[in-house]
């Protein structure tokens, strides 16, 4: 039970890139959830200035939510997993982990 004066979860903001320019916030979790069989990165990987914005507008944390696989296929994206898989900071989940009951 939380004994603050208001619910933590209050604190919560969820919002899409294009609103977080010129913000930041002391955690952000950025969804680049699309993976699909032809490997399609959507607009925003495709987009540097977007890109820029959802990757630095955290003050302490960050977290990437999406499919390395197709990331991949985002020259932007690539050279930010190379860097985070050298660091060991890619946590990869086991199959079928995002369905619903697993």
């Amino acid at each position: 039970q939380y004994e603050g004066s208001r619910s933590p979860l209050t604190d919560i903001e969820v919002n899409t890139v294009d609103r977080y320019q010129g913000r930041d916030k002391p955690c952000v979790i950025v969804s680049l959830v699309r993976s699909n069989s032809n490997n399609k990165v959507g607009e925003l990987l495709t987009d540097w200035r977007r890109a820029n914005v959802a990757i630095t507008r955290a003050k302490h944390k960050l977290i990437l939510v999406g499919s390395v696989s197709t990331l991949r296929h985002s020259h932007l994206f690539r050279l930010l997993i190379d860097l985070l898989q050298s660091k060991d900071w890619i946590i990869t989940l086991p199959t079928g982990a995002h369905q619903t009951g697993k």
